[in-house]
């Protein structure tokens, strides 16, 4: 079996109104637990007036938006870099995924929403914003506000978060997965994963056998 890839994905847009707001910059990041297999970024006319707030926050100048391509341009392109991999970001099935419906752009039903991995498999952090969490897992960022960038900080995210799972007993999460696996629960798949790290390395680090991985259940 092949490794599983994500793909990582972050929009800038107009405003935070899901119904009415438009997006100005899409940027997107395929990997998989190894490394980065490729990416995605644009900038997007969004055929309106950008607030001056909105690209002071960003940085994005006026003038790049009005040579930019309309999202109906670009989206057969962003569709099939998607394809069919899990999701990846901060907030995104609040936020990103709903853009992306209004926008009629095919995805995985498989969403793995950093912030509310965080705050399961990180319980006593105070604030789980992508920046608090990236310095909480020593995560260098430079750069915030453009989708690029925040989409590779939502991937090293992600790659931290599952590191940190791994790190439970691994009874533990063979008892998480057992639980998980006749549910619809979103991020079972995770779980199960980070289950699975935890029995390599247990089985590297201190030679023992780790439970089996409870029938019906399987990383995505």
């Amino acid at each position: 079996m092949g490794k599983q890839s994500y793909v990582a994905l972050d929009l800038e847009t107009t405003g935070l109104d899901t119904e009415t707001d438009a997006i100005i910059e899409i940027g997107a990041v395929r990997f998989d637990e190894s490394e980065v297999l490729g990416t995605f970024q644009t900038l997007i006319k969004p055929g309106r007036v950008v607030s001056a707030t909105v690209l002071d926050l960003t940085g994005i100048k006026e003038p790049e938006l009005l040579v930019a391509p309309l999202l109906a341009n670009v989206a057969a392109e962003l569709q099939a870099f998607l394809g069919d991999s899990p999701l990846v970001g901060h907030n995104i099935i609040g936020f990103d995924a709903v853009f992306l419906q209004r926008a009629g752009i095919a995805r995985s039903p498989v969403l793995f929403d950093t912030q509310d991995l965080a705050s399961l498999v990180m319980p006593g952090q105070a604030e789980h914003g992508q920046a608090a969490l990236a310095k909480q897992l020593g995560i260098e960022v430079t750069t915030v506000h453009r989708a690029p960038a925040d989409a590779e900080t939502s991937r090293r995210l992600f790659l931290a978060l599952m590191e940190r799972a791994a790190e439970l007993p691994t009874d533990v999460l063979s008892q998480v997965a057992e639980w998980l696996a006749p549910t619809e629960y979103p991020w079972r798949s995770f779980f199960a994963r980070a289950w699975e790290r935890a029995s390599e390395k247990g089985a590297r680090t201190f030679k023992l056998t780790a439970p089996a991985l409870p029938p019906g259940i399987s990383p995505v």
